[in-house]
């Protein structure tokens, strides 16, 4: 048996930053750029709960495993999610797969605890869920899919998809890096499409969090990349990537309702995946959609995408029923932005045990 010590870090400062970076070298495809230290800390003001961060260490004292999460207190108790605000995938960093399990059950323990209503794992980045629930030990788990692209050979698109990015330049759109100032046009442009679609809408500090960090390192390979497409001078397309070493995430994608025919959204993922592979990245997530077949599904399929499975797993450490008695009304109002239960499931549940009495 390996020996190890956990320990919660609530305050980033008291981890040692190169000896982290120089552990997360070896991350791979599980670190993204929702996981950067910067971008979770400017998450905490727009949550307003606590980013924490779970640290292994072997019997000589090097990290062996690293898992960052964010916890929120509430009127009925705490919720943890691992992770994400706003990717779909954690990071769960280890020195192999045993350091990982390690990792996994002194996660588990750490949720020990009397106030904690749910604790919640999104597995990573194309790492199968399977020994994650092993491990785990999840009461409920909830399947999803997301779909990516190869970055690391020629890249050649699909016969329509170059069509469309021809159309959106014979448009004449002109695209180049985001500034502060076009924040608030390229949101007022996301909120429509956001009503449009009948989706909820981040918060424009979070378009200002994400825009502050893309220009404050601007030639950064992995800060966040913001582009922003104009026709005729006026601002009506952009596009939000976040990256981390080697895989880029298709964020925030926006397009005013009167040029959407006109393509500038493929143009603006064409123009994202150049600058990332000149960058050195090999991924392209184009994350997960709502349901496989849906329109926007189709969309990313279309591009050549390759879909790999994922899971968000869920622990009582003090049963379901303490979750259970709070309506999905009353749980997006104390705690936003995290999840807490499949609501689906709940009401299958609840359906089979009025069946039953």
């Amino acid at each position: 048996m390996l020996n190890s010590t956990a320990a919660i870090v609530d305050q980033p400062d008291r981890v040692d930053a190169a000896e982290l970076a120089d552990f997360l070298r070896h991350a791979g495809d599980q670190l993204l750029g929702y996981h950067h230290l910067d971008y979770q800390i400017g998450m905490t003001a727009i949550l307003g709960d606590r980013f924490r961060q779970l640290i292994l260490r072997d019997e000589a004292g090097k990290i062996a495993g690293y898992m960052p999460f964010r916890e929120r207190a509430g009127p009925a108790g705490n919720l943890v999610n691992a992770l994400p605000f706003f990717g779909p995938n954690g990071l769960l960093a280890a020195r192999d797969d045993h350091w990982r399990d390690r990792l996994l059950m002194a996660f588990r323990e750490s949720m020990a605890r009397p106030e904690v209503l749910v604790a919640v794992i999104y597995t990573p980045f194309l790492l199968p869920p399977e020994p994650i629930a092993r491990v785990f030990r999840p009461d409920f788990r909830v399947p999803k899919e997301t779909q990516y692209l190869d970055l690391t050979g020629p890249m050649f698109w699909p016969k329509a998809r170059r069509g469309d990015i021809r159309k959106a330049q014979h448009a004449g759109f002109t695209v180049r890096r985001s500034q502060s100032s076009d924040v608030h046009m390229l949101y007022q442009i996301y909120l429509q499409n956001c009503a449009d679609a009948g989706i909820p809408t981040k918060p424009l500090s979070y378009f200002e969090l994400t825009m502050g960090l893309a220009e404050n390192k601007p030639d950064h390979p992995t800060s966040p990349l913001w582009l922003t497409a104009e026709l005729e001078g006026k601002i009506v397309a952009g596009l939000l990537t976040m990256r981390g070493p080697r895989v880029a995430s298709y964020t925030i994608p926006i397009a005013a309702a009167d040029v959407r025919s006109l393509q500038p959204t493929a143009l603006l993922i064409d123009i994202a995946i150049e600058q990332c592979r000149a960058a050195g990245l090999v991924r392209w997530n184009f994350e997960s959609s709502p349901a496989r077949g849906d329109p926007v599904f189709k969309f990313k399929e279309r591009w050549g995408s390759q879909s790999s499975a994922y899971e968000i797993q869920g622990y009582y450490p003090n049963g379901a029923d303490l979750v259970q008695a709070i309506s999905p009304t009353d749980l997006a109002r104390s705690y936003p932005g995290y999840f807490a239960y499949p609501f689906r499931h709940m009401i299958e549940e609840k359906r089979l045990q009025n069946e039953h009495r």
